[in-house]
Parts: structure tokens; sequence; C-alpha cells
């Protein structure tokens, strides 16, 4: 009969799981959640953009000619602040 041998004892894990990949997937993340804020605050200044033009009156003409936005532009982004004329491809 042989003599029984004790189990191996479980491997242990890298103490240091590569260092490098971890901070680089780091930095992405906080690039991207930085990213994410950078453009909710955008929308955020556009909404209150257009709150206080609904406030004061001016809500629905352009920024640049004071002529109506088309009715359809504003359906589509209700913060837009310019007409066809005067828009980011006008």
């Amino acid at each position: 009969m042989e003599p029984s041998r004790s189990p191996e004892p479980p491997a242990q894990p890298d103490p240091d799981p590569d260092p490098a990949g971890l901070a680089l997937a780091r930095a992405v993340a906080v690039e991207e959640y930085r990213s994410r804020l950078e453009s909710a605050g955008r929308v955020l200044d556009g909404v209150d953009r257009a709150l206080s033009a609904l406030a004061d009156g001016t809500y629905g003409t352009c920024a640049a000619c004071g002529a109506p936005i088309d009715d359809m532009v504003l359906a589509q982004d209700p913060t837009a602040l310019h007409c066809a004329g005067h828009g980011p491809r006008g």
C-alpha cells in the first residue's frame, strides 16, 4: 500500500495581477465618466437656456436673427437656438 499523499494547497492568486493593465482600465473608465458628465452638462445647459427663453417669451425664435425656428426642428431638438439659416448646417 502506498502512503497517502496530502493534497497540494491551492495556488495563491498573483498578489499584483497586471498593475499596468488595471491602471489603464481605470484611466479609460475615468475618461469615459468625464465625457458622459460633460455631455450631460451640455444637455442641461441647453434645457436651462430653453426654459429661460420660454419664460421671457423668446422660445422658438432664432438667437441670431429672431426668425421663428421651424416646429419640426423644435420637435426634434427642443433646445435648438437657431433657424435653418443659422443652424449647424445653415
